[in-house]
């Protein structure tokens, strides 16, 4: 069998990436590549790679126009013009439809919840978006760059979703987030539910809905990579924020919002209600919640007595 001349492949491949992107297009879906080979030449041409990721773009803006309203677009500004991040707007709109869903189930017959109800679920809808914002972040550091420039008209909706879960997960989480772990024991409860908060602030909401799942299900063998996760973050959160150089997310986070607020971080809790009981969240529209997830300020409105 003749061997086949490496020199006529080459001249072939430079005949292929020095044509029009047009062309190209017009040829690859009539060569019969295999999956590797399509990858591999992907790699090794640059020509072809940005022939294809322009083509693959224009597509997936054509699919998302026709799919998702512009506010739903850009409810996530963090997220790729790909095929992975067409992929991932799906998956994330169905996790945030399937917990409002689920919220009345939770918070129905329950004293403790029974507040989250209404109006405040669509605060913890504009947290669970900006969880996902803060999970685009690519590195630690611009994580807590983006929580330092965040307003408090972002930051308060943010704390609201931190807050609101622990309170969900206290009654339907499992051990050690659940309110009967270590009940009595003050400095281990505040422990628990600040490493919850800084893996929430990592993870994003998956990280909430895994721990649901696992309080749903007492009686698995697995509890699932959440509770891990979390069991681990108890024991070494306070290590890092005593000794790390690199500061923790909730920490920044609390920072941040105590500088905008200009308070203590003890009166965090309450500033956070004094920005969200203000009449410029009575109604969060898509033009609102657009604001607040690309983190401009809100402004107007009027504050209410008692705040």
């Amino acid at each position: 069998m003749a061997r086949p001349d490496m020199r006529e492949h080459e001249h072939l491949g430079v005949m292929l990436t020095s044509l029009p992107v047009e062309i190209i297009l017009e040829i690859i879906p009539h060569v019969p590549f295999s999956p590797s080979q399509f990858q591999t030449l992907r790699k090794i041409s640059s020509t072809f790679e940005s022939a294809i990721a322009s083509h693959e773009k224009s597509l997936v803006n054509a699919i998302r126009g026709i799919q998702y309203t512009k506010s739903t677009i850009a409810s996530f500004p963090g997220l790729s013009q790909s095929y992975t991040g067409l992929s991932t707007l799906h998956s994330r709109l169905d996790t945030i439809s399937g917990l409002s869903d689920l919220w009345p189930r939770l918070t129905t017959g329950n004293a403790d919840l029974a507040w989250i109800r209404d109006r405040w679920l669509t605060i913890y809808k504009l947290g669970t978006l900006l969880l996902y914002r803060l999970q685009d972040c690519s590195a630690h550091d611009t994580r807590t760059d983006l929580l330092n420039a965040l307003p408090a008209t972002s930051l308060a909706p943010l704390f609201f979703t931190l807050h609101s879960s622990v309170k969900v997960l206290r009654c339907h989480g499992p051990e050690p987030i659940n309110g009967s772990y270590s009940k009595g024991d003050a400095e281990a409860r505040v422990d628990i539910e600040l490493a919850f908060e800084e893996m929430l602030l990592q993870h994003g909401p998956d990280f909430f809905v895994s721990l649901l799942r696992a309080g749903r299900a007492q009686n698995c063998d697995e509890p699932g990579w959440a509770v891990w996760a979390l069991d681990r973050e108890i024991t070494t959160i306070e290590w890092r924020q005593l000794h790390s150089h690199t500061p923790t997310l909730i920490s920044t986070l609390r920072r941040s919002f105590a500088a905008k607020m200009e308070c203590r971080i003890c009166e965090n809790t309450s500033k956070m209600w004094e920005v969200l009981s203000g009449t410029v969240f009575d109604d969060v529209s898509d033009e609102v919640t657009v604001i607040v997830v690309k983190g401009e300020a809100l402004k107007g409105g009027m504050r209410r007595m008692g705040f």
